[in-house]
């Protein structure tokens, strides 16, 4: 099959554009003039002036050069990235539709992967960044199949100047289900003032993770036969310093790993929400505290769940923070099974005011409550 006019033309002014030849050569109405044969003729001249202009050889056939060009102009002039800003991302994303959030070699499915994709698909970062060019940072590492409302992400993006641009907007065209951007914020920059508030490490950027003050999370369950008021008696101790090794998976790599954690506050409280066609069957345990260990709610709601079931005393959750020599649980802890990930949720990551001010939100049309879906996984 032989190429058309159109093919012909089209391919004549991709030439002419990847050579920088002037585009007053031949205007439009003199190529249409031109028959078939003239046209052919015509490509041959210019392709082989190209050729020898750039000292390599030409293409045998023809026919597939119509469509290279055509598709390289279809993807436009490259975007310049010399107006960059550092801003902060909170994010949403169903746990179980994803492999994890931190990004790995060996895996695409995972929510930061997703993310920086969407980044680079959408040109607000060079498709050949890498997270460290971008400042890239993270308010919370989530496990497979846990949630999160609240997570953040530090990185630096494309702008313009005098126009503000809608990275919430923009991201959530092209992210995934199960995955979106509820809000961002422009972050404190080194040595900048933003909203009357510098970094809180001096002559450093704003870093999701580093410049968190808490971290909150819920961890959703079902009332049934379960006293809450055991499990909130229990809970009490939580609050405070304590060594969580007890309340843990240990990493048997890391033989200088510090267990020693602060909890802010403990609360067991059912879910209020009208958008919950529920009874009021639904609690959460809300954990706030700076930082955790690598399971440890899940560790800490196993054993509240051990207590309501009046399994253990409330005085067992204390116990098992006691790891001094002699003491009852110094050598180890009992065998528990540690609690589902699926009902855990990051719900917030909390900055100083100015730091990063996120503006009010809404959830986007299209992206559901996490908790509907988690109350469904609840009840199989």
């Amino acid at each position: 099959m032989g190429i058309c006019e159109d093919e012909l033309g089209t391919f004549y002014e991709s030439i002419l554009e990847s050579s920088g030849s002037p585009r007053d050569m031949l205007t439009r109405r003199e190529l249409a003039a031109l028959s078939k044969d003239e046209l052919v003729e015509r490509a041959i001249e210019l392709q082989t002036q190209l050729s020898e202009a750039q000292g390599s050889v030409p293409p045998s056939s023809s026919r597939e050069k119509p469509e290279r060009y055509a598709e390289r102009k279809k993807k436009g002039r490259a975007i310049a990235f010399e107006a960059k800003r550092l801003i902060a991302l909170k994010v949403a994303y169903i746990g179980w539709m994803f492999h994890g959030f931190q990004i790995q070699k060996t895996r695409e499915d995972t929510v930061e992967g997703r993310l920086f994709e969407a980044l680079k698909r959408t040109q607000l970062i060079e498709e050949t960044a890498s997270m460290s060019d971008v400042g890239w940072s993270r308010g919370g590492r989530t496990d497979v199949g846990v949630s999160a409302i609240g997570n953040v992400v530090g990185v630096r993006v494309r702008s313009k100047q005098n126009v503000q641009m809608d990275y919430a907007k923009i991201l959530n065209g092209v992210l995934p289900d199960g995955l979106r951007v509820l809000s961002w914020a422009p972050a404190v920059e080194a040595g900048v003032m933003v909203a009357g508030r510098r970094p809180m490490r001096e002559n450093q950027c704003f870093d999701a993770r580093n410049d968190a003050l808490s971290r909150t999370y819920k961890y959703l369950f079902l009332k049934k036969n379960l006293d809450i008021g055991l499990m909130r008696e229990g809970a009490k101790a939580f609050i405070g310093q304590h060594d969580y090794r007890n309340y843990c998976k240990i990493d048997v790599n890391d033989a200088k790993a510090s267990y020693v954690r602060v909890i802010l506050d403990v609360q067991i409280n059912p879910v209020k929400s009208s958008r919950l066609c529920v009874d009021q069957n639904l609690f959460e345990i809300v954990v706030k505290g700076y930082a955790f260990l690598w399971h440890q709610i899940r560790c800490m709601a196993a054993v509240l769940f051990r207590v309501g079931s009046c399994l253990e005393p409330p005085s067992i959750v204390e116990r098992l923070l006691r790891v001094d020599d002699g003491a009852e649980f110094s050598g180890g802890k009992p065998t528990y099974r540690l609690a589902s990930e699926i009902p855990l949720i990051l719900y917030d990551c909390e900055y100083p005011p100015g730091v990063a001010p996120f503006r009010d939100y809404q959830a986007p049309r299209g992206m559901p409550l996490l908790r509907v879906p988690l109350f469904v996984k609840l009840m199989r």
